[in-house]
């Protein structure tokens, strides 16, 4: 019986993130920051963005906006995330500067990174944020991932 009731102790801890990880809104613009202390920015949201809290430490909030591997994750102020959208989010579509008839949309804001998917030039999708010269988001199958500034319109 100890042992039963010991692993199911180091399985809650193991999963202790999914259980605790609840949905929110930005209320406002926010930097995703390393840290919770506002370590190095990792990249901006804007007001609107539905995200995962995956934890509170005091007044930070660790969250992650996207899925997968084009996923953002970081602290914002808690004070930041809650109920209230204000919808800052916006449509956009695809475009190629290139001539192409399609862009890449990557796993994270460098042409280096994988790719998550290939987006045919006027493909509608709502960008969520913004990182170093790339545009955070999400397309209307649920794809989240980077594209460069350049290839939005």
């Amino acid at each position: 019986m100890k042992r039963k009731i010991g692993l199911v102790f180091l399985l809650l801890l193991l999963f202790r993130t999914a259980v605790l990880a609840e949905s929110a809104t930005v209320g406002e613009k926010v930097t995703l920051y390393g840290s919770p202390a506002q370590g190095e920015a990792r990249g901006t949201l804007l007001a609107g963005t539905r995200v995962e809290v995956i934890a509170s430490e005091g007044e930070y909030a660790e969250i992650r906006a996207g899925a997968g591997a084009a996923s953002m994750t970081g602290f914002v102020r808690a004070s930041s995330i809650g109920d209230a959208v204000q919808n800052e989010t916006y449509g956009a579509n695809v475009v190629s500067p290139y001539g192409t008839p399609a862009v890449v949309l990557r796993s994270s804001a460098s042409d280096s990174y994988e790719a998550v998917a290939v987006l045919p030039a006027g493909t509608a999708v709502t960008v969520l944020g913004s990182h170093r010269g790339y545009l955070f988001v999400r397309t209307g199958t649920g794809q989240y991932g980077f594209l460069a500034a350049n290839e939005i319109q």
